[in-house]
């Protein structure tokens, strides 16, 4: 699809744009309601979801699942209300500062190996650069 666009000097650009499917559009929804979303999580699975960032503790690998099963929704809801948890600087630090992950009722289940610890110390260099620049 190409979309003519106006810029601010007067002149016209031609634009590709990507037809949007309904798994993108589902994942742009959830992503905006990101802090509605998190609420309901937190009250719902409160030692997975605390609202004090202290308390995060990183949550296991495959929760996507139970949180799936739970909530009854589909994989693509469930991985986008995980991503707004996880894509934050408090859950990033929370993976380098605690060595066990939990499940959804605050369980430890798992240890925070060092590969995830060294992918934590990546994003948050690399969103320290964003913010700076």
């Amino acid at each position: 699809m190409e979309v003519t666009m106006t810029l601010i000097s007067g002149s016209t650009v031609r634009v590709e744009k990507k037809r949007q499917g309904k798994r993108d559009r589902e994942r742009r929804r959830v992503i905006r309601g990101g802090s509605k979303q998190l609420a309901q999580m937190r009250k719902r699975f409160p030692k997975a979801f605390p609202a004090n960032a202290e308390q995060l503790q990183p949550l296991k690998v495959g929760i996507v699942r139970d949180l799936m099963e739970a909530l009854g929704c589909n994989r693509s809801r469930a991985s986008c209300i995980l991503w707004v948890h996880t894509n934050r600087h408090c859950y990033q630090r929370a993976i380098l500062e605690n060595n066990h992950r939990i499940d959804l009722d605050g369980n430890p289940v798992d240890i925070v190996d060092e590969e995830a610890k060294r992918r934590a110390r990546a994003w948050l260099e690399e969103h320290s650069k964003k913010q700076t620049s």
